[in-house]
């Protein structure tokens, strides 16, 4: 009772300390930024959902999404946002990358046979083919590369490189895997082909064994250096209607190429690199991608984890889930509306987040 008083107490001055510590990324003046910071959000908050019109009764503060994830989330976070931990949780349920191998505390695992040093992984992936090394247990497209041998040749992120150099990099490297890379659906592959473009699904627990999608977002890639579809290394993103599976016309919030003056309302019916069509496609067997979401999550329902931020991917073979995340950033998913008086704002209630 008495902790519950002192953080009740304190919960002010911690948020209002936290959001005036945050940077300033779109220069606001200070008399903005003092503004956002006394209504408890953050300078990139206030221009991202358009405070400046928009009531902010109607949104989540993105500090509220970090007590969530440090006081709710925090107990459960390994069983998700570690990769291998993962992938042994729910490969039995829905289709999974095969891992290959991985590195962790200078220990290397092999899972596939044949494999037993890192000089070995370079003769295994020579036999033609694509492969993901990613770190194990980072999340938003940070250190991720692409090794590709094809017709003898060596490619890295798409440019020529010495097989010796990624050998040197995997002896090196530590807290890291090498899966299989998912070949991607007609649909998808139409969308950008230089990236997995993936489907981030966000399922709720919403008592009694009940489970509902809070929202819905296909990720695109933007961005040819990068290849990934992470909204922070470069991509855009577009909402999914959860009744119908239609596309919204895409935003994008980190790449500065794309938009003009840090105008974060820009707004793509067409990929802004290859032209293709976004805005009103469908995106195929969408029920079953919803069911496979919700259902997933009900597997994992020992664990007690009250949100999943899924990220799947439409492949050659089906369904495939990529990742899992505890938590997601709410500057995506409140583009065009705020979700405080929805799904996700009921969760944050029951647990005493928000009022």
């Amino acid at each position: 009772m008495i902790a519950n008083f002192i953080y009740n107490l304190t919960y002010p001055y911690r948020r209002y300390k936290w959001v005036r510590n945050q940077p300033n990324i779109f220069s606001l003046t200070p008399n903005k930024v003092r503004k956002a910071n006394r209504l408890g959000f953050t300078s990139s908050e206030y221009v991202i959902y358009n405070l400046e019109e928009k009531d902010h009764h109607d949104y989540l503060r993105e500090f509220e999404r970090y007590e969530f994830r440090r006081r709710i989330a925090s107990g459960y976070r390994i069983l998700l946002d570690n990769k291998i931990v993962f992938n042994t949780l729910v490969k039995n349920y829905v289709k999974t990358n095969e891992i290959i191998c991985y590195k962790k505390n200078r220990t290397f695992v092999v899972l596939v046979p044949s494999i037993n040093t890192e000089d070995d992984i370079v003769k295994y992936l020579s036999k033609g083919g694509k492969f993901v090394y990613k770190r194990i247990a980072d999340g938003g497209g940070h250190g991720i590369n692409f090794f590709e041998f094809k017709d003898g040749y060596c490619m890295v992120n798409g440019s020529n490189c010495n097989a010796n150099d990624i050998i040197t990099k995997l002896k090196e490297s530590d807290n890291y895997l090498i899966e299989e890379y998912c070949k991607q659906s007609e649909f998808e592959n139409m969308l950008f082909p230089h990236s997995v473009n993936t489907i981030r699904i966000v399922t709720v627990e919403k008592g009694q064994g009940e489970y509902d999608i809070s929202y819905a977002l296909q990720r695109i890639g933007a961005d040819l250096k990068s290849m990934v579809d992470n909204a922070s290394g470069g991509g855009i993103f577009s909402k999914i209607d959860i009744e119908t599976g239609c596309l919204s016309p895409a935003y994008c919030s980190y790449a500065p190429d794309l938009l003009k003056n840090d105008n974060q309302n820009i707004k793509f019916e067409r990929h802004p690199v290859t032209g293709a069509q976004i805005a009103g496609l469908v995106i195929p067997d969408w029920e079953n991608v919803k069911n496979v979401a919700i259902n997933l999550h009900r597997k994992l329902s020992f664990t007690g984890i009250p949100l999943i931020a899924w990220d799947f991917a439409l492949a050659k073979d089906g369904i495939r889930v990529i990742e899992a995340n505890t938590t997601c950033g709410l500057g995506l998913i409140q583009r065009e509306h705020g979700q405080r008086n929805l799904i996700m704002g009921k969760l944050f209630k029951r647990y005493k987040i928000i009022q």
